[in-house]
């Protein structure tokens, strides 16, 4: 096979090298465009524009020293299934505040001695600032408590905690939130063990690698063609089975609510055991814990309003695991499920409920049961 002459090797780069650079001037000219225009509606929900990872931290955060005010036009389990907007859809304003940690608080720690940990029902996805419970707290019960909550794993509720305290070495007392739905993941056959404490973690170019990576994928012009092909593939590609189903409740009116299928399976799982990997990562943060705090899913607090023939009672294999888990741990541990419950069937016949209709957390009701029984579990102490 003969050669190219390199005249033409020369002319053949040198056409790629202005292709390319030609595409390169036109993503630049479009991204620069698209944050003139603003994100539009790009971001349904703080928590979708300020969401962040820092991969030097080894945990998740929002973006720092971000503020302001959003129209939420629905939540999370319309945004899963648009089906369901018609029925059950919230639109509502939030004020959000983060601070230049990146977690949602008005202002920077400042000395508080109680240390809020957990994921999006603590950072308060889908309610206002003034409504999440680091705020409720100190508004209504005047406790002054620092939020370090945000969408993970325990893993990332350990990293957060370990982060806190290498800057805090005599801060505050941990209360950890447990949330039924989705922090009791099942046991994955021949899954790797976790990390050892003080073991090697990713190597600066690693580091480099996924910040570079992640830097692109805050690119608007990104942001757009994965909206664009996601919504292409959901149209091309339906979901075989419907991920929300929408029940109707007893009392006036008979309000629609909305139930994400996945956290209805977990509620009515008959067993639990996360093995030994659970225990394990909670033990590394023990001694900053003051106690854990266990909440439902919204299925198992309406199970008993939702309108219909009498069911069977609900397993409560979650309650019962963590439940075992804290006692070995010697660390006190509140089930939310009877408080919120009660409140819910309160309230219902003013329809009001404890949940958003349209999403899977809880709305500023239910907040206001979790700072009740924070509080009264701080006065037992």
């Amino acid at each position: 096979m003969t050669d190219l002459p390199s005249k033409g090797l020369r002319q053949l780069g040198l056409t790629l090298l202005t292709v390319a650079g030609g595409l390169l001037a036109a993503v630049l000219l479009l991204e620069i465009l698209l944050r003139f225009l603003g994100p539009g509606h790009l971001y349904r929900s703080p928590d979708d524009m300020l969401a962040t990872f820092d991969y030097r931290l080894g945990h998740g955060h929002y973006k720092p020293e971000r503020h302001g005010e959003m129209l939420i036009p629905f939540g999370d389990l319309v945004a899963m299934d648009p089906n369901t907007r018609s029925t059950i859809a919230e639109p509502r304003w939030v004020r959000y505040h983060i601070d230049s940690t990146g977690f949602r608080n008005d202002s920077d720690y400042s000395g508080e001695k109680l240390l809020l940990v957990g994921d999006s029902f603590i950072a308060g996805s889908g309610s206002t600032q003034d409504d999440i419970l680091s705020n409720q707290l100190k508004q209504n019960y005047g406790i002054p408590a620092y939020n370090l909550a945000f969408p993970g794993k325990l893993h990332s509720y350990v990293r957060y905690v370990q982060v806190f305290f290498q800057s805090h070495p005599s801060g505050p007392k941990v209360l950890m939130f447990f949330f039924e739905g989705n922090k009791f993941p099942l046991l994955k056959p021949g899954g790797a063990s976790p990390a050892k404490p003080g073991s090697a973690g990713p190597s600066a170019f690693e580091i480099t690698r996924k910040e570079t990576q992640q830097s692109l994928k805050e690119l608007l012009v990104y942001r757009y063609a994965f909206s664009f092909y996601h919504l292409l593939n959901k149209r091309l590609r339906p979901d075989a089975y419907p991920k929300v189903t929408v029940l109707k409740l007893e009392g006036p009116g008979n309000p629609y609510m909305g139930f994400l299928n996945e956290y209805v399976a977990v509620t009515k799982r008959a067993s639990y055991n996360a093995g030994e990997e659970f225990p394990l990562m909670l033990s590394r943060i023990k001694d900053h814990l003051g106690g854990i705090f266990f909440i439902p899913t919204k299925f198992r607090v309406y199970y008993n309003l939702i309108a219909g023939e009498p069911r069977p009672p609900l397993p409560n294999a979650q309650w019962e695991y963590l439940q075992v888990v804290a006692d070995r741990l010697e660390i006190r541990c509140v089930n939310l499920t009877g408080p919120l419950q009660e409140e819910s069937r309160r309230l219902l016949p003013e329809g009001k409920l404890t949940f958003w209709k349209d999403d899977s957390h809880w709305n500023s009701y239910g907040v206001a049961v979790a700072a009740k029984a924070v509080e009264g579990f701080l006065r037992e102490q």
